[in-house]
């Protein structure tokens, strides 16, 4: 259904029509602009033609509305081109059709009439029924804008915010939201005070940005309701205040935000703000994770994992643990891996396993990277496994795992030996990622560093080294480190 305002239907230049209307009196005003329509008052039959799409001392019926627009489109009245733009547009009261949409829209934008210009501007930037055309879309937006338009100046902002068909202009960009913002367009109030937030087209201002996401939290825009708790939360561009905090989380977590219910489960837990409540807390955890907060979904996983402040019960761990890894949570695909690796709960499975593995690996979760290369390294059928297994070992490595370093050091060597490589480039590279696991801290690399050192002894230094490292293995429980120091 078109909406449309009240104030808008009667544009006759009938006193007594509009006089009928203004008291409530729509059979009367219906009679006086069915006079004037018959007689060829274009706005006459325009309004007519509003009274009987709203139902106003007529019965609904769009037939007449297409009867009685086209008469007054035709005589050229823009308002009622635009509104059988429209008709056709979304197919109410005649078939839906694009290229009619298109046809009554460009009569109207060519008497400037501002909505059909918008209308025209998001046909060509949705590419609807006609080519997707940034420029003309901008170009339409703007003569839209510089009239007042106020949804124009938003998508004006948007094209330069996001760079479409333009460079990205966040100056401009800024100058529009800022238009749009003052006349109370949501969207825009929130965007612009996340611009002061970062400094971008504007100069950075946490109080400023405060005051604008404040404005679109008053309108019910849930994105503002929750970057107004956060605010609230850390004390950024308003006094730090955990009760407001909490009230416009509540708010957003209301209309349906699933990271506001977050925030809440993460409040409730610690009792930051509020009285510490476990329950609330699970229970908003669970309203994120079913709403798909991965985040939620994986630590109520966790939860039923473990039993804690819930009944234990594993199929529910797994069904959140699956959810998670799916919206790409790294370390819920790494936690399947293993349940399909070890075959706990699933059958065991290679293939599945290593799938999980690798998804987790290549967003840097180490522990998937380490189990990954295991994998690949003992598949010795696959004449590329070891190539692929040493790369997820080095990247391992270069986090300064000391066990992937460690490794990574044992499978250079003995690829070395295996291919009668023992060159100094090889085994330079294997003393290297050795040191590097001595130096993080693991004993076996510290150990076998030491008996490199005393094999080489040709002076106290290195003596005295390998005494080091021993030393350091033996202290974390190394049984030969500590037998050597005996020695």
């Amino acid at each position: 259904m078109i909406f449309l305002s009240l104030s808008s239907i009667c544009q006759a230049t009938s006193l007594s029509a509009e006089k009928c209307y203004s008291l409530g009196d729509y059979d009367c005003a219906v009679k006086e602009l069915s006079v004037l329509a018959l007689q060829g008052d274009s706005s006459a039959q325009y309004s007519l033609g509003l009274m009987y799409e709203q139902g106003k001392g007529v019965k609904r019926d769009l037939q007449k509305v297409i009867h009685w627009f086209k008469l007054a489109a035709n005589q050229g009245n823009s308002h009622a081109q635009h509104f059988i733009g429209l008709m056709y547009k979304i197919g109410q009261g005649v078939e839906k059709n694009d290229q009619e949409a298109f046809k009554w829209f460009s009569l109207a934008a060519e008497q400037d009439d501002p909505d059909a210009i918008y209308e025209l501007a998001l046909m060509h930037l949705n590419g609807r029924d006609i080519k997707k055309d940034y420029l003309k879309a901008r170009e339409y937006f703007q003569r839209s804008a510089n009239q007042g338009h106020l949804v124009s100046q938003y998508q004006l902002a948007q094209i330069y915010d996001l760079g479409l068909g333009v460079s990205v202009d966040k100056n401009t960009a800024a100058k529009w939201y800022q238009s749009a913002a003052a006349k109370g367009h949501v969207i825009s109030q929130s965007l612009l005070g996340l611009m002061y937030a970062e400094g971008q087209g504007v100069p950075k201002s946490y109080t400023v940005a405060a005051k604008w996401i404040h404005a679109a939290a008053l309108q019910n825009y849930m994105f503002a309701q929750h970057t107004l708790g956060f605010m609230y939360e850390i004390g950024k561009g308003l006094p730090q205040n955990l009760t407001e905090a909490i009230f416009w989380y509540k708010a957003a977590a209301d209309l349906g935000d699933r990271d506001a219910h977050y925030a809440l489960a993460r409040l409730y837990k610690v009792g930051k703000g509020m009285q510490r409540n476990i329950e609330l807390s699970i229970s908003h955890l669970s309203e994120s994770a079913y709403q798909g907060n991965v985040r939620a979904q994986y630590e109520l996983a966790q939860y039923y994992e473990r039993g804690e402040s819930v009944v234990r019960n594993f199929e529910q761990a797994v069904k959140w643990y699956r959810l998670a890894a799916n919206n790409g949570h790294a370390h819920a695909q790494y936690f399947l891996g293993l349940l399909y690796k070890v075959g706990e709960y699933f059958d065991r499975n290679e293939r599945l396993a290593t799938e999980w593995f690798e998804k987790s690996a290549l967003q840097n979760d180490v522990e998937s990277q380490k189990i990954l290369a295991g994998i690949l390294l003992t598949k010795k059928a696959d004449p590329d496994a070891f190539e692929k297994g040493i790369y997820w070992l080095t990247l391992a490595a270069e986090t300064e795992d000391s066990d992937a370093e460690y490794l990574l050091s044992k499978y250079i060597s003995r690829q070395a030996a295996s291919l009668g490589l023992l060159e100094l480039k090889q085994l330079a590279l294997a003393r290297l990622w050795l040191e590097k696991a001595a130096m993080h801290g693991k004993a076996s690399a510290q150990y076998d560093l030491a008996m490199f050192l005393l094999v080489e002894s040709d002076n106290n230094k290195n003596n005295n080294n390998a005494e080091e490292l021993l030393t350091l293995a033996a202290k974390q429980g190394h049984r030969l480190a500590q037998l050597k120091l005996v020695d």
